[in-house]
């Protein structure tokens, strides 16, 4: 076996208690719902500094209503409200991957989106 020098064992103490100090934040921080309130003011950003409707004519799937959602081809009422709840629990989505994690939307809804939407 190996050994420590007192030094080595204050410094892996001193990373331990760290590790475990940020998860506990981590967690305090996900359960608190403290993540809602950064992705309110990411939507609210996003209302303030691009139309709600369209650029190039496209929907902009952060920030529209449930009701402008069914505009899409192929999303009606349940694949919206699905969006819309999602957007609510997880935040914004960045990219088609995010989108793929919504209830009813695989690989190929997705891609047939792609032509309709923004991010």
């Amino acid at each position: 076996m190996f050994s420590l020098t007192p030094q080595e064992r204050k410094a892996l103490l001193f990373i331990s208690i760290l590790i475990i100090t940020g998860s506990t934040i981590r967690l305090f921080h996900l359960g608190s719902g403290a993540n809602n309130t950064c992705r309110d003011l990411d939507s609210e950003i996003i209302k303030n500094t691009a139309s709600s409707d369209n650029i190039n004519n496209k929907i902009n799937i952060n920030v529209v209503s449930q009701e402008k959602l069914k505009e899409i081809p192929g999303v009606g009422s349940v694949i919206a409200a699905r969006i819309v709840e999602y957007r609510q629990s997880f935040g914004l989505f960045k990219g088609l991957e995010d989108l793929k994690k919504v209830k009813g939307i695989g690989g190929k809804k997705a891609e047939a989106m792609k032509g309709y939407i923004i991010f």
